[in-house]
């Protein structure tokens, strides 16, 4: 059963009902779960290092009817520091899902960004517009080109303010995916209403190609922000710069440059014992004292490798893939991409991650709707952090 509430012409909020069976807290946020078979606490005893598959999660935060969001990709989450979680989806689908499949007539998809809010009872999703004509929350002025989009990067909270970057694309060409980096703007948003209170441009994302802002870490006196630059070949590598939040804004940038800091984006060099090909979106992230990046090869092997440091500018090491996805998705014409950690969200010394899938048919978004929806799961921290 849900109970169905519109929020003016932005958002749709669920009150959903769940089964408590276990119990695991996000900040405040309970999300309560059916286990799908009795030994499976003895089964974790047994494999402590095995990855455990968590499709409940998708289910709560796309739920199938209510006009909400039903699909989408990026799966970018950030702790309010309220009791409430924001997940950052990149082109979603709105409507609802009937039998498995999203009605052609009312499913609406749209290019960019929608954000949902999940607290302990509610999923409330956030876009501008109507329901039956649903535009991105966040959206591009248009000095540099029309119809471009912003999909989201990542960002932080501090002083109930939501400091947050965010990628600028355009079309490139007709085909799916024909379209190309613009840029980086940085938004202050109120972390209670997600209104834009301010926006920069962050230039130095123009000066050497580095697409900064998809891993973001606030580590009190700097806040890092993480981007990949792709050589000729193909193969990304992680930059870092940092700021310091004066006066409500992150400023005075220095970027990582051969072991020090430069103030010229141009003498940027990438960390040092990271091998391999990173993502275009990627986690940095600190647990327990240290400095994890987790990231999906950007290759078909599907494979998540995480890197460990002491420092946030690394230098990394004791870099080893955690899983691989076996889904059989070359069968489906599916695919699978960018792998997200939820850091706030943690069990029985287990953290909450998820890979996105997508299809090269367009039919079978509307025909399989589950080929358009992360998939969420559980990595025990042994298995990043060792013994």
């Amino acid at each position: 059963m849900k109970v169905i509430k519109y929020v003016g012409t932005w958002g749709v909020a669920y009150c959903l009902l769940a089964v408590p069976v276990y119990a695991t807290t996000c900040s405040g946020v309970e999300i309560h779960v059916q286990d799908k078979c009795a030994d499976t606490l003895a089964q974790r005893k047994q494999e402590p290092n095995a990855v455990e598959l968590f499709p409940q999660f998708t289910d709560r935060l796309m739920p199938e009817r209510g006009s909400g969001v039903t699909g989408g990709d990026g799966s970018i989450s950030i702790d309010l520091q309220d009791g409430r979680s924001l997940f950052m989806w990149g082109d979603s689908f709105l409507g609802e899902v009937i039998d498995g499949k999203r009605p052609r007539e009312t499913s609406k998809l749209v290019i960019g960004n929608i954000f949902t809010v999940l607290s302990h009872d509610t999923v409330l999703s956030y876009f501008r517009g109507t329901a039956a004509h649903p535009e991105s929350w966040l959206v591009p002025d248009t000095t540099k080109g029309t119809g471009n989009w912003y999909w989201p990067g990542n960002g932080f909270v501090r002083d109930k303010r939501l400091h947050l970057f965010m990628s600028e694309f355009r079309r490139t060409g007709n085909q799916i995916f024909d379209f190309g980096y613009v840029g980086c703007d940085y938004f202050i948003l109120d972390a209670e209403t997600l209104e834009p209170l301010e926006k920069h441009n962050f230039p130095a994302a123009n000066v050497k190609g580095v697409h900064y802002g998809h891993a973001v870490v606030d580590d009190g006196t700097y806040v890092y922000n993480y981007g990949t630059l792709t050589d000729s070949t193909g193969f990304a590598r992680v930059h870092v710069a940092r700021a310091t939040l004066t006066d409500g804004v992150l400023q005075d940038w220095q970027y990582y440059s051969d072991g020090n800091w430069a103030d010229n984006p141009a003498a940027s060099t990438p960390l040092q014992g990271i091998q391999t090909n990173v993502s275009e979106q990627f986690n940095v992230f600190k647990l327990k004292g240290r400095y994890v990046l987790v990231t999906q090869t950007r290759s078909q092997e599907n494979e998540v490798f995480v890197a460990l440091s002491d420092h946030p500018a690394g230098p990394f090491s004791q870099e080893k893939q955690i899983f691989k996805v076996s889904e059989p998705l070359a069968e489906k014409k599916m695919f699978a991409y960018n792998t997200m950690v939820h850091p706030q969200f943690q069990k029985e010394d287990r953290i909450l991650m998820c890979y996105n899938v997508n299809c090269y048919e367009e039919a079978d978004l509307f025909n399989h709707a589950s080929y358009y929806k992360p998939r969420f799961f559980w990595v025990p921290i042994k298995a990043i952090l060792g013994d």
